[in-house]
C-alpha cells in the first residue's frame, strides 16, 4: 500500500463535562479540517458518572507525519531553542 494513501485512525473522546469534551472535539476539527469527522456521540448512563463518549476518525498519512515533524522543527529553530527545552 503506498504510503501517500490516507488511513482512518480511530479516535475516542472521553469525559465526565460533556462541554469540555465537545470543546476539544472543536479543536480537533478546528485543527484538522476535513480529514477529522465525528462518527458517533454516546452518553453513559447516570449511574455510571453520564460521561460523553465521542468516537471520531482522522485520516492521516506518511506524508502528515512528515510534515508535523518538520513544522515541529521549524518551530524549535525560529524559538533559538536546539533542543526544545525552554532555557531559564
Amino acid at each position: 500500500m503506498a504510503s501517500d494513501i490516507p488511513q482512518g485512525v480511530s479516535i475516542s473522546l472521553r469525559g465526565p463535562d460533556h462541554a469540555a469534551v465537545e470543546a476539544a472535539a472543536n479543536e480537533l476539527k478546528e485543527r484538522f479540517g476535513k480529514r477529522f469527522a465525528v462518527c458517533r456521540r454516546s452518553v453513559a448512563p447516570v449511574s455510571s458518572g453520564g460521561g460523553l463518549t465521542i468516537r471520531a476518525t482522522l485520516l492521516v498519512s506518511a506524508e502528515d507525519h512528515l510534515d508535523a515533524a518538520v513544522a515541529a522543527s521549524l518551530d524549535l529553530f525560529y524559538s533559538g531553542s536546539r533542543t526544545g527545552l525552554q532555557e531559564a
